[in-house]
């Protein structure tokens, strides 16, 4: 994520997480969304690296944040909309 992202009260909102100032490395982002801290869901290991996540409101938020900040990082400038027409769709269950 892009540091600060000011989506993290967004996403720790979703997770049923107490309001405070978050930041979060990949790694820790990864874990809230693998073990998430209101229990929503259990994620299913699929082998070493791949995991099944279901789909929920809080998952699809991860991915829309993370989908934007990609978009905001590496759109091409001499070319907006390249990539996508007006930022990323929003996804959700």
């Amino acid at each position: 994520m892009i540091s600060p992202s000011y989506r993290e009260n967004e996403i720790a909102k979703a997770y049923g997480m107490a309001r405070q100032n978050y930041s979060w490395s990949p790694k820790e982002l990864a874990k809230i969304v693998l073990n998430p801290p209101d229990d929503s869901y259990q994620a299913e290991r699929l082998s070493n690296t791949t995991y099944r996540v279901p789909p929920t409101y809080a998952k699809h938020l991860v991915w829309d944040v993370l989908s934007w900040e990609d978009f905001i990082l590496y759109n091409d400038e001499e070319s907006p909309g390249k990539y996508f027409p007006v930022g990323p769709i929003p996804r959700r269950h």
